[in-house]
């Protein structure tokens, strides 16, 4: 079922998002939200919308058929994330529900597919940053995620399989001086998620220029150097990844659309 969720999720964790906006003529405060992202050749693969208090309500992945969905709680945290995806006739909802403590922090979520426990997650903290994510699936197995600092951002990743040894997993090793620009929500997608996919970058405070991760502390298997073009005013509008995967190069240029309220 992991291979399922795997297919599921893939896409989304290959798009970096950026939210950008156009220039203001008559000086006028503006709020600009990330609206389509587009390939090389002008196909939009992702769409979102927000509501009302700015909230990211649902974002909808063209290419794979999936929706997700975020409610929230009158905190303005993130309640639950419902992810609806299909395979010709099938149908695979899966459901992320979060618990908070008194300070705004996240303490746990479980996980369910179509209504069944799939995993639960527990997170620690050292004051505002995560330290650590334990995740345990339906079956029992667990898989610990300790993060490393460089200032504000994640510089590395490591985890460990039941009682195997911990080993460095994911490891970026530049970061651009931006502000990162992903929904905060995605922030939530990331933690509940982590376990299964690759969102560590979406946990971070500046965006990543060059990604490593790897088989064991040694082997590197997939690496990215990520390089942007900005506006006027210094926002990203366009990325372009250069990516070794197995020994195999190739590059992925994506564009982002905003609208701006």
């Amino acid at each position: 079922m992991k291979n399922i969720f795997n297919q599921l999720i893939i896409s989304i964790l290959a798009v970096v998002l950026f939210i950008s906006c156009s220039k203001n003529t008559d000086n006028t405060p503006q709020t600009c939200y990330l609206s389509t992202v587009s390939n090389q050749k002008g196909n939009i693969l992702e769409a979102m919308t927000y509501d009302g208090n700015n909230r990211l309500m649902t974002y909808k992945n063209d290419s794979a058929n999936i929706v997700y969905n975020f409610t929230y709680t009158p905190q303005n945290l993130v309640d639950k994330i419902n992810v609806i995806y299909k395979i010709g006739t099938k149908v695979y909802t899966f459901v992320a529900t979060f618990t908070y403590d008194g300070t705004g922090k996240p303490t746990k979520s479980v996980l369910t597919l179509n209504d069944k426990l799939y995993q639960t997650d527990v997170y620690t903290f050292n004051n505002t940053q995560l330290t650590g994510i334990l995740s345990t699936d339906n079956i029992g197995d667990v898989v610990a995620s300790r993060f490393e600092y460089l200032g504000d951002n994640i510089a590395k990743v490591y985890q460990k399989y039941d009682n195997d040894k911990e080993y460095l997993y994911y490891e970026i090793t530049k970061f651009d001086d931006k502000k990162s620009v992903y929904p905060e929500a995605f922030r939530a997608f990331a933690m509940s998620f982590t376990s299964l996919v690759d969102g560590f970058t979406y946990l971070n405070k500046n965006n990543a220029l060059s990604e490593k991760y790897y088989e064991d502390d040694k082997s590197v298997i997939f690496s990215a150097d990520n390089t942007y073009e900005y506006n006027s005013t210094l926002q990203p509008t366009k990325i372009t990844s250069s990516m070794v995967e197995d020994g195999l190069k190739s590059t992925e240029v994506r564009s982002f659309q905003y609208s701006c309220k």
